[in-house]
C-alpha cells in the first residue's frame, strides 16, 4: 500500500515538473507511440507462434 501511495505521489512529482518543462505533451506522445510499438511486436509474437503452429500441424 505504501509503495502504491509512493508511485503515486512521485508519478504526480513527475507530472508537474514535466508541466513546468512544457514537455508534457512531447512525453505524453512518446508514451503513446512506446505503447502502440509494444502493442504491434506483442501481437507480431502471437502471429508468429500462431504460423509455426500451423506449420508443425502440416508436417
Amino acid at each position: 500500500m505504501a509503495s502504491a501511495l509512493f508511485i503515486l505521489i512521485s508519478s504526480v512529482q513527475v507530472y508537474y515538473i514535466l508541466n513546468k518543462l512544457h514537455v508534457f505533451t512531447v512525453f505524453g506522445v512518446g508514451v503513446i507511440v512506446l505503447i502502440i510499438g509494444f502493442v504491434s511486436l506483442i501481437a507480431g509474437v502471437l502471429i508468429n507462434i500462431k504460423q509455426s503452429r500451423r506449420k508443425h500441424k502440416d508436417n
